[in-house]
């Protein structure tokens, strides 16, 4: 039976389309509660101690563990139960955001605590993002849903948690203060642990080999190592994070202390992004079949790094959020399309690993990017750090667009037109003497 066929008639809400609408619910509240988490760290970091360079300590120690556990976590998901693993994660996370407020009430709550607090929850909340990664195309086979459509869907969700997530943390840290807005955080990882507990099924097949987790990872990389697309995006994405991470983890909250002295205007600013990413994606699940992925990803580098020149240059609030609008888009633009190929090209069996090794090559430069900056806006300010990123990120564009992964990407996606054979898609990749390869 054709996808076609089956996605007829509501598949969503049938009975084997329902554990999808159920994970792709749940991860749009997590989205949303973690966009305010993401903004009321930093914001309730700097008014606790007044400090830029405490506020990039904690945004870096936070993102260190994450991908260290996207290695590890991605190679757990392949040896146990996807399900289970994720409502873990999701409980222990859930009690380590929850000590956050909990403390502070009880005025218990000092830098070094939140600190580690922030890191444990770290930690524990990568594995279950690396399960339910697992899950989804399973979860979407099951529905008969095309790939595709669901990660365009879950790009829209990503989007609309960024535009009207990051205004509501920003009224909500302005009224409640930045530590209450941390309870969303921790219900929505309670919800989260519920609802797939109760909606999504075990669908996990034992494997008949066990290596040792190092010797799992290891496979995982030397498959990504040996894959003549995902090989260079993960490098790509390496630099492009590195550069990128630190825009919102730093000098976007630095920006709106200093130029507007306002939560609700860095709240503004993220939303520029949700609202670019909305639209993007949203253009990527109506016309992803329709455009070469090669312009695609060229339209994508230059959104990611012309318009970040606006934010050197400007000190007004609506031309700021333009120019964070243009960055959305970009995102917006390449991210469902990225995962779906990824998704394609890889056996179901190591899914978790080679999700793991390119998620993992992909943050391993953010904590560094963020750390770099933090001296560079201390000595430089605003501007010339905003101007030193764009000009490394336009380099950055130029090498990518020139790189021969762009004939890979068409290629890639003439087969899968054709061909959803995950394994046949990886030998077509793999193999660099055949015509258009």
């Amino acid at each position: 039976m054709s996808a076609a066929t089956t996605t007829r008639g509501r598949p969503w809400l049938k009975p084997d389309g329902r554990p999808l609408t159920s994970m792709l619910v749940t991860n749009f509240i997590s989205l949303i509660s973690n966009t305010l988490t993401g903004l009321a760290v930093p914001w309730f970091v700097l008014e606790l101690t007044g400090s830029a360079a405490k506020m990039g300590l904690t945004a870096a120690a936070t993102m260190l563990p994450s991908v260290i556990m996207l290695f590890i976590g991605g190679a757990i998901a392949d040896r146990t139960s996807p399900r289970h693993l994720s409502v873990f994660s999701d409980v222990v996370s859930g009690v380590t955001v929850a000590m956050v407020p909990l403390l502070y009430l009880m005025d218990l709550l000092t830098f070094p605590i939140l600190l580690a607090l922030m890191v444990a929850g770290a930690v524990f909340d990568t594995p279950g993002y690396s399960a339910r990664t697992k899950l989804l195309p399973q979860l979407a086979n099951r529905a008969g849903v095309p790939i595709e459509r669901v990660t365009s869907l879950q790009g829209v969700f990503q989007a609309v948690s960024m535009l009207f997530g990051a205004v509501l943390a920003g009224v909500l840290i302005s009224v409640l203060g930045a530590t209450n807005v941390l309870w969303f955080n921790a219900a929505a990882f309670a919800l989260s642990a519920g609802a797939i507990w109760l909606m999504v099924p075990n669908l996990h097949t034992p494997r008949e080999d066990m290596p040792s987790v190092i010797e799992d990872v290891l496979k995982g990389f030397t498959y990504v190592a040996h894959h003549p697309v995902l090989r260079p995006l993960m490098f790509g994405a390496l630099v492009l994070n590195g550069l990128l991470a630190p825009i919102t983890a730093v000098l976007m909250p630095y920006m709106a202390k200093i130029e507007w002295d306002s939560a609700t205007a860095f709240g503004l600013l993220i939303s520029g992004f949700g609202a670019g990413a909305l639209l993007g994606s949203i253009a990527m699940g109506t016309m992803s079949d329709r455009l070469p992925r090669s312009l695609v990803l060229r339209i994508s580098l230059v959104l990611l790094s012309f318009p970040i020149l606006i934010l050197a240059a400007t000190t007004s609030l609506p031309i700021a959020w333009i120019a964070t609008f243009l960055i959305g888009l970009g995102m917006g633009m390449v991210n469902p399309m990225l995962q779906a190929m990824m998704f394609r090209t890889t056996d179901p069996e190591m899914l978790g690993r080679v999700n793991g090794v390119i998620g993992a090559g992909s943050q391993i430069a953010v904590p560094l990017g963020v750390m770099v900056a933090t001296p560079i806006l201390t000595s430089l300010g605003l501007s010339w750090t905003y101007g030193l990123i764009a000009a490394t990120l336009i380099a950055m564009a130029v090498v990518l667009m020139r790189s021969p992964m762009m004939t890979h990407i068409d290629a890639q996606s003439d087969m899968s037109s054709t061909d959803t054979d995950p394994i046949g898609a990886t030998t077509y990749l793999t193999n660099e003497t055949r015509p258009g390869a």
